[in-house]
């Protein structure tokens, strides 16, 4: 269900002949939500792999894994799974995401 459908394009209010209106009549809108409390979590390596001379690399993501814990198995020394990253290759830029979830957020897509 879309958020609102544009009025534009045959049977609507606006542009209903014409070029734009064939291209953007029927367009639906909708949106995605973040709510999120605290700061978000970077993971960077530390270690210059990709000899750019910055030092705060991305590691890789590793297949099959998330970075997310359970609250149930955070702790201040392990507040992400450690396991679903790994160095990446010398000369190289890592895979894995640029910010893992922050504690608290939450994500709504509206569906269209």
């Amino acid at each position: 269900m879309p958020l609102t459908t544009l009025p534009v394009g045959k049977g609507r209010r606006f542009l209903t002949h014409g070029l734009a209106g064939s291209i953007i009549g029927g367009w639906e809108l909708s949106g995605i939500w973040t709510v999120s409390t605290g700061f978000p979590l970077g993971v960077a390596s530390g270690k210059d792999q990709s000899n750019t001379g910055h030092g705060y690399d991305r590691p890789n993501g590793v297949a099959g894994t998330s970075v997310n814990l359970d609250a149930s198995q955070r702790s201040t020394a392990r507040w992400f799974n450690t396991q679903a990253v790994a160095m990446q290759p010398l000369g190289t830029y890592g895979t894995a995401a640029t910010w893992s979830p922050a504690p608290g957020s939450s994500t709504r897509i509206f569906p269209h």
